[in-house]
């Protein structure tokens, strides 16, 4: 009876180490950015039939995920580890709504804001990258140029959206991922234009841009 008990924890501790090798081979085969602190903002540009606005934010989380055999150096003339351009990347991005803040500082513009993108409700513009592919040719020591398509979730609607936006390395370990005049309808996510005293109407259409910088580092606490 005692060998074949010798026998089961011998067994048992083959399998848990296998198991263990192959958690750490899973971890080791991607690299994974993290949202950093400090560098990002957001812009939303917009227009009425009074004047122009804009609002401003510079909290952006999440993450970018790529294959550990790709290297993001964008003062290569290649990117390595995606010789057809397809880069297998998971994109994970969240904006806090309530970060967000009118430029010219209108009175009630952020409250009608948030009111109309039901910010109680979906806190957070989210957007998930499904197709990432870099424009060819490439040329050393400039931004990567990529197309990307994505879903795109605002106050609880989520529509596919294309989106143009490059990847420049601004020091070992840490991106600079950038993309501007995003074109989005706020219909479009039944998001109703705000409307103030039936004289200010805000038109629809507006435009996204960002800088967010990511990094390699330990998960921080808003990372999503």
């Amino acid at each position: 009876m005692k060998k074949i008990h010798h026998s089961r924890n011998v067994f048992t501790a083959a399998i848990a180490g296998l198991l263990l090798l192959g958690t750490n081979a899973r971890s080791e085969d991607v690299v994974k950015y993290h949202a950093k602190p400090v560098g990002s903002k957001v812009t939303i540009d917009g227009t009425s039939n009074v004047h122009d606005w804009k609002v401003e934010g510079t909290l952006i989380g999440g993450f970018l995920e790529v294959p550990s055999n790709v290297v993001l150096d964008s003062s290569q003339a290649a990117l390595a580890g995606a010789p057809d351009g397809k880069l297998k990347a998971k994109v994970m991005v969240n904006i806090s709504i309530a970060s967000l803040n009118n430029v010219h500082k209108y009175e009630g513009m952020d409250n009608a804001m948030q009111e109309a993108m039901h910010a109680q409700d979906f806190p957070s513009i989210k957007y998930q990258v499904t197709e990432m592919t870099l424009k060819q040719p490439h040329a050393a020591a400039t931004p990567f140029q990529f197309d990307t398509k994505g879903e795109l979730s605002i106050s609880g609607v989520t529509n596919v959206i294309s989106m143009p936006v490059s990847i420049e390395t601004i020091e070992k370990g840490k991106l600079k991922i950038t993309a501007s005049g995003i074109p989005v309808k706020m219909t479009d996510f039944k998001i109703k234009p705000p409307v103030k005293m039936g004289l200010f109407i805000t038109d629809p259409a507006v435009k996204i841009s960002f800088e967010w910088v990511v990094g390699v580092s330990a998960k921080p606490a808003d990372a999503k």
